[in-house]
């Protein structure tokens, strides 16, 4: 068997702040990517009514990926409870900075792929993560470029 003699550990220099780390994941042109996947989605589902909605934008969908973060931290019973009127549930930094209405029409049309580009359930060529495969394969690519594991993982 051949030994394992690879550098481990980052290939990149770590940013000191958040935002910069999440950025080397996600990137400028993968978030451009999703912005214009799920406004093409939008567009498919609302037909006419679509050339009067908002476009999502990359400023909107980052601050909504940061936002489904937080809600992972802090923890409410309901999503709907961070918008509450109520002390005890309403979140002031999600519930100040975007409305009810928009987090969920945001959460609707979230989309990381064309529709027309996959195949059918019961095809030969179906893939169960199809809607998926752009946003995997290029996270994948993104998590070898900025880390390289140790040899024990699992």
């Amino acid at each position: 068997m051949k030994p394992f003699d690879q550098t481990v550990g980052p290939r990149v220099v770590v940013p000191r702040v958040v935002k910069e780390i999440f950025s080397l994941f996600f990137t400028s042109s993968l978030l451009h990517y999703i912005v214009e996947q799920s406004n093409q989605y939008a567009a498919e589902c609302m037909g006419e009514k679509f050339n009067s909605w908002q476009q999502i934008t990359v400023e909107e969908l980052y601050a909504y990926m940061g936002f489904m973060i937080l809600m992972g931290l802090v923890k409410l019973p309901s999503i709907y409870d961070y918008w509450k009127r109520d002390e005890i549930y309403h979140y002031e930094p999600v519930a100040s900075r975007i409305s009810r209405d928009r987090f969920f029409e945001l959460h609707r049309y979230l989309h990381f792929v064309d529709n027309s580009t996959l195949s059918a359930p019961g095809t030969p060529d179906y893939n169960k993560l199809g809607k998926l495969g752009p946003i995997i394969a290029t996270l994948s690519d993104h998590f070898t470029a900025v880390y390289e594991p140790a040899k024990h993982i699992s």
